[in-house]
């Protein structure tokens, strides 16, 4: 993955990604009852655009780290892994809520129709992506190899990531809703 390439090459500290694995993942499950209580005092619509505000602000620093930084990496890694707890339950209890809406709104009940959207629309996302990516290796700005030989545009593999955190930026445009 590319959170393993990174640690390898960015980082140069493989011997230290499985417990930045272990601290994201634990992170977003532990952050999971503060989501549930944001929720609550805030609505899950802002609790979520908030998680991603927040990941956002963290990882936006990945680009400039190097070698000796694996603790700095370790905070956002614990910081974006409380965001992701907030990815990782209020989308599924919005999408509760609009099919709630509709049912009441329609009369019907379309669950399987509005998941079937959901699904296409995040496989089509993912395939926007790596879309994204393939012109980028055909010019050669993305150069790095899996198995680990260095080249001097290791630089994108960091900004990569970057790009849905900028798409995801214009997220919390709206904090009134």
């Amino acid at each position: 993955t590319l959170f393993l390439m990174y640690t390898s090459h960015v980082l140069d500290a493989p011997e230290h990604a499985g417990v930045l694995l272990v601290a994201y993942f634990v992170s977003a499950i532990a952050s999971v009852p503060l989501w549930v209580a944001c929720s609550k005092r805030f609505g899950k619509h802002v609790s979520w655009r908030l998680g991603m505000l927040i990941a956002c602000a963290f990882f936006m620093w990945t680009p400039f780290l190097g070698g000796d930084d694996v603790g700095l990496y370790l905070v956002i890694v614990v910081a974006t892994g409380i965001a992701t707890g907030a990815d990782l339950i209020l989308p599924a209890a919005l999408q509760a809520d609009l099919i709630d809406w509709d049912a009441a709104a329609s009369g019907y009940r379309r669950p399987g129709l509005f998941f079937a959207i959901w699904g296409t629309a995040t496989k089509l996302a993912f395939a926007l992506a790596i879309a994204a990516l393939v012109p980028r290796h055909h010019r050669g700005l993305l150069t790095l190899d899996a198995l680990g030989e260095r080249d001097e545009d290791v630089g994108i593999v960091v900004w990569d990531p970057l790009d849905p955190a900028l798409v995801a930026s214009g997220i919390p445009a709206d904090w009134t809703a």
